[in-house]
């Protein structure tokens, strides 16, 4: 039960922050260009409490917390996606009456807000508590391993993993764990000279301190001893663009791979998962909490910059298809392309359920 609970509420503590940030910086960016916001929700369903500002905006949590929404005055619905009649003289105070250039900016502000949340929490990190990590130097290779087969040798330094440059030792290890049964190419550095070794981690059933077997990807390399680095305010800010940088390109590719079938689409985590590990996160420390912040804010940030419609990304490419026409879609296109929208992230969400049902299933 105690499990449950801690699970419970530190996944609330890390939707309510990041998509909190995330709804803030549509407000912001609204505020600022003269859009008026009535409602900023944390979660969808029905209303737990609110408080209405001076400026007639209504700040609200709701029962299920699986994102959360800005809606500016005019609008049809919470992803803004149509228009209701206002009067004319507060029509340039709506997001139709904004034009395609500030519509664009209000959604970008929410992705944008995320990345600043994501730098800020990992610079805070190196800055005030340090840097821990492990040389990306290979300090043994495991007899028959996936990494002995491939050609691995004691001294190797490794640069990238799937295209993803890496720089720490923990760097490869999350890319070869989401890669399991999956051909890897490995750009390493021997002696100075530049080589790519081919590997394939195997698949291993691994079990965690509270009983949890999941399946994740192994290559057969150990490191050395982590170094921990006392990081000044300078480097903490290039350690945490850099680590951003990672990020990105390690949710793009899991993206990317998961689009084209070479991932299956059983490792997509819905809600079960993600609060699992914020759970495990709060246990060992609230650094790891913070951390994990850090990689949800800049996923929700790269998701919601995707062209699907009622998504950021997808209104900023309609904002686009608008500035070239001279004029907004019809009606009848608009509530085609939302329709769309609803279908597409209707399945998604339907997979990560399924998902996150599987797994409690196979935990019993």
């Amino acid at each position: 039960m105690f499990e449950t609970l801690l699970a419970t509420a530190a996944y609330v503590f890390l939707i309510s922050t990041v998509v909190g940030i995330h709804e803030l910086g549509h407000y912001l960016a609204g505020r600022a260009l003269g859009v008026q916001p009535v409602e900023l929700s944390i979660g969808f369903g029905r209303l737990l409490f609110s408080r209405t500002d001076a400026r007639g905006c209504r700040w609200a949590f709701r029962a299920i917390p699986m994102g959360g929404y800005v809606k500016f005055l005019g609008d049809r619905d919470a992803a803004s996606s149509g228009s209701v009649e206002v009067p004319e003289a507060q029509r340039r105070r709506t997001m139709a009456g904004a034009g395609p250039g500030p519509r664009a900016i209000i959604a970008f502000a929410g992705p944008f807000a995320n990345f600043v949340l994501t730098f800020v929490v990992l610079t805070g990190l190196y800055s005030g508590v340090g840097r821990l990590y492990t040389p990306a130097v290979v300090e043994g290779v495991l007899p028959g391993s996936a990494a002995e087969a491939a050609g691995f040798r004691t001294g190797d330094r490794i640069v990238a993993v799937g295209g993803v440059a890496v720089s720490r030792f923990e760097d490869m290890q999350s890319l070869i764990v989401a890669r399991a049964g999956m051909p890897t190419a490995v750009e390493i550095l021997r002696e100075g000279s530049g080589l790519t070794l081919n590997a394939t981690p195997a698949a291993t059933q691994v079990e965690d301190n509270f009983g949890r077997r999941r399946e994740i990807g192994r290559i057969g390399l150990k490191g050395g001893a982590r170094v921990f680095e006392t990081v000044p305010v300078a480097s903490a800010f290039a350690y945490g663009i850099s680590d951003m940088a990672f990020l990105a390109r390690q949710i793009g590719q899991i993206l990317r791979e998961t689009l084209v079938g070479e991932r299956p689409v059983d490792q997509l985590a819905g809600p079960a998962r993600i609060a699992e590990a914020a759970g495990d996160a709060m246990r060992s420390g609230w650094a790891n909490l913070l951390f994990l912040v850090a990689f949800f804010s800049i996923n929700l940030g790269l998701m919601n910059l995707l062209p699907i419609p009622i998504m950021d990304g997808g209104l900023i490419a309609l904002c686009g298809v608008e500035a070239l026409r001279g004029r907004p879609l019809g009606e009848k296109a608009q509530r085609v392309v939302t329709a769309t929208g609803l279908v597409m992230v209707g399945c998604l969400m339907l997979v990560v359920v399924v998902n996150d049902f599987r797994y409690l299933i196979s935990r019993l």
